[in-house]
C-alpha cells in the first residue's frame, strides 16, 4: 500500500507540474498561433454614382481565386485559398476546388468542384460558353466548366507548367494567349492541346497582356538586354504580337524595375500600365497604339500594391489597391480617388459586369493570431509545479528502496506524457476553432 500511495502521490504531483509548466510556457509567448482567414464578402460598384454597395457573402471565403464574366451576364467565381493552415504561416491556407456563380439579382449558387486545386490562376469565358481555368503556381493542369452541366472537367494540359508571373488575355478570335518568360502559346477552344508560338524578343518577368481591337497583343513586363549581368539596366519592355503574320516587335521601353504588371486596353484605343516597383512606389503609363508612344501619369499618393484594373466602358480605368482606389479620367488626363468597397483589398477577385458595374469578392480576412504573455500568475504556476515535483519526488523515495524509486519515476514520467498529449490537444483544438 505504501508503494501505491508513494506512486499515486507521484502521478499527481506530476500531472500538476506538467500542466502548470505547459500553460507557463505557452504564456512565455513561444506558442503564437496565427492563421490566415479568408473573405467571403462581396461588394458591387457603380460607375456613375461611384458608390459601393455591399452584396450577398459567398458560400466560402476566398482569397487568391479567379472570376469570369459568363454570356448570361452572371459571373463565375472559383478556386483560390481558404481556411489558413494549422501553423505559423500567414501565407498558407488550404487551397480550394470550389466554385460558384453570382446572378443579381439572386445572389450565390453552387458551381461544382474543379478537377484540380487552384489558385492564382485566371479564367475566361470562351466564346461557346464554357470557361477555361489555367495557371497558378507549378500549374500545367487547365480545366473547363460547362454552363449547361454545371460541372467541371480537365482540360487541355499546357505545354509545360507556369509560376506566378504568367500573363494570359483572350485574342480577339476568342483564342486564349499565355505568356511565361521566353514562352509563348495559344489555344483555340477546340483543339485537344495548347499550341507553341514564336518566343517575345525579350524574356520578360511580372508580365501581362492586353488584347487590342485589330486582334494584335501587347505584351508588357521587365526585362531587356544584359539581364544577367552586372550591366542590365532594368526597364519595362513593350513587345507586339501580331498574329497574322506571328512576328513580335518592341514598341517601347519604360526605364524602371518592378515585381508586378498591370494592363488593361481602354475604350478609345491606349492600354494603361501600371507597374508597382521594387522601391514600393506605384508608377502608371499609357501606351497609344496608333503611334506607339508613351505618356507617363502619376497615380495618387498612398495608392501602392495594385490587386485589379479594370477598364470601363466609359474610357475610365478603376484601380483598386491594398490601401485605397482610384479611377484614371481620361478626358481630365489625371486620377481621381474613390471611395473604398469595405471589404478586404488584398487577394481579391474584380469583375466588370455586362451592365457596367464592377464586382469585387473574396480577399484577406483579418489574420488570427493569439500570444499569452508572460504574467506573474504564469510565474508562480510554473514555480508551483517545479515544487510539485520536488515533493512528489521526495515522498516517492523517502526510504530509498530502488523499486519504489523506480515505480515512482516511471509514474511521473507517464504523468508527465499525458500531461503534454493533453496540453498539444488542447492547442490543437484551439487551433482548429479558428478560422
Amino acid at each position: 500500500m505504501k508503494t501505491f500511495g508513494w506512486c499515486a502521490a507521484a502521478l499527481v504531483w506530476g500531472v500538476c507540474f506538467t500542466l502548470t509548466l505547459a500553460f507557463g510556457y505557452a504564456s512565455v509567448g513561444h506558442v503564437v498561433v496565427r492563421t490566415p482567414a479568408a473573405s467571403a464578402s462581396a461588394a458591387l460598384w457603380d460607375p456613375g454614382t461611384g458608390a459601393w454597395t455591399l452584396g450577398q457573402s459567398m458560400a466560402s471565403g476566398r482569397r487568391n481565386h479567379a472570376s469570369a464574366v459568363l454570356p448570361d451576364g452572371s459571373v463565375l467565381v472559383a478556386g483560390g485559398l481558404g481556411k489558413g493552415a494549422l501553423w505559423y504561416d500567414y501565407e498558407a491556407g488550404r487551397p480550394l476546388r470550389s466554385s460558384e456563380v453570382f446572378r443579381s439579382p439572386g445572389g450565390w449558387s453552387e458551381a461544382g468542384e474543379l478537377p484540380h486545386e487552384f489558385h492564382q490562376g485566371s479564367m475566361f469565358a470562351l466564346a461557346d460558353g464554357r470557361v477555361v481555368a489555367l495557371g497558378g503556381p507549378n500549374a500545367q493542369a487547365t480545366a473547363l466548366w460547362d454552363p449547361e452541366s454545371r460541372r467541371w472537367h480537365a482540360g487541355p494540359s499546357l505545354s509545360a507548367p507556369v509560376w506566378v508571373g504568367y500573363a494570359a488575355a483572350p485574342q480577339r478570335d476568342g483564342a486564349i494567349i499565355l505568356a511565361y518568360g521566353e514562352r509563348m502559346e495559344s489555344w483555340d477552344g477546340r483543339s485537344p492541346s495548347w499550341v507553341r508560338k514564336p518566343a517575345p524578343q525579350w524574356s520578360v518577368s511580372a508580365a501581362a497582356l492586353a488584347a487590342l481591337p485589330d486582334g494584335r497583343v501587347l505584351l508588357v513586363g521587365e526585362g531587356g538586354p544584359g539581364r544577367n549581368s552586372y550591366a542590365y539596366e532594368p526597364s519595362t519592355r513593350f513587345q507586339l504580337w501580331d498574329p497574322s503574320t506571328e512576328h513580335w516587335q518592341e514598341v517601347g521601353a519604360w526605364p524602371g524595375s518592378g515585381f508586378r504588371h498591370l494592363a488593361a486596353r481602354l475604350a478609345g484605343g491606349p492600354v494603361l500600365v501600371l507597374r508597382q516597383g521594387n522601391d514600393s512606389r506605384l508608377g502608371a503609363i499609357l501606351w497609344n497604339p496608333t503611334d506607339e508612344s508613351l505618356e507617363e501619369t502619376v497615380p495618387p499618393d498612398g495608392l501602392t500594391f495594385p490587386e485589379s484594373l479594370v477598364a470601363l466602358a466609359d474610357g475610365r480605368a478603376l484601380i483598386l489597391g491594398q490601401l485605397g482606389a482610384a479611377v484614371w479620367q481620361p478626358t481630365m488626363r489625371k486620377w481621381a480617388a474613390v471611395p473604398t468597397p469595405g471589404i478586404p483589398l488584398s487577394r481579391l477577385a474584380v469583375t466588370l459586369l455586362q451592365d457596367g458595374r464592377v464586382l469585387a469578392t473574396g480577399g484577406d480576412g483579418p489574420p488570427v493570431r493569439r500570444l499569452v504573455r508572460w504574467s506573474a500568475v504564469a510565474s508562480a504556476l510554473a514555480l508551483l509545479g517545479v515544487a510539485s515535483l520536488a515533493i512528489g519526488a521526495a515522498l516517492a523515495i523517502r526510504k530509498w528502496r530502488p523499486a519504489h524509486v523506480l515505480l515512482a519515476c516511471s509514474a511521473a514520467i507517464a504523468a508527465a506524457s499525458a500531461g503534454m498529449a493533453g496540453w498539444l490537444l488542447w492547442l490543437f483544438a484551439h487551433i482548429m476553432r479558428m478560422d
